[in-house]
């Protein structure tokens, strides 16, 4: 994933279990996912403002997390359908479509 890649999570419906979360999509075209804390907060981040180096500079603070492995775990949340991505800082709000 590039590094000014802007990623907007999808709608989804969160419910924790246990220390992960569950992400059940509200579309049928997507995957339900299961992430740990630290993925549920990369993905809290994914508002369509922020660029990967926005998000991993701020997921950054206090732990040990690579631009690398952000970019890795977002790439995989793309496949999944729980995020899409932009070069514009737009935010998700607000895109059509």
């Amino acid at each position: 994933m590039r590094p000014d890649a802007r990623p907007c999570q999808t709608p989804v419906t969160t419910s924790p279990a246990g220390t992960q979360w569950v992400l059940i999509p509200d579309s049928d075209e997507a995957a339900v996912v299961v992430v740990n804390d630290t993925g549920y907060r990369v993905l809290a981040q994914c508002d369509g403002t922020r660029s990967l180096r926005e998000i991993t500079e701020t997921i950054a603070v206090g732990t040990n997390i690579t631009e690398n492995e952000v970019s890795t775990f977002l790439d995989h949340v793309h496949r999944c359908g729980l995020v899409t991505l932009t070069e514009h800082s737009t935010p998700c709000s607000q895109r059509s479509g």
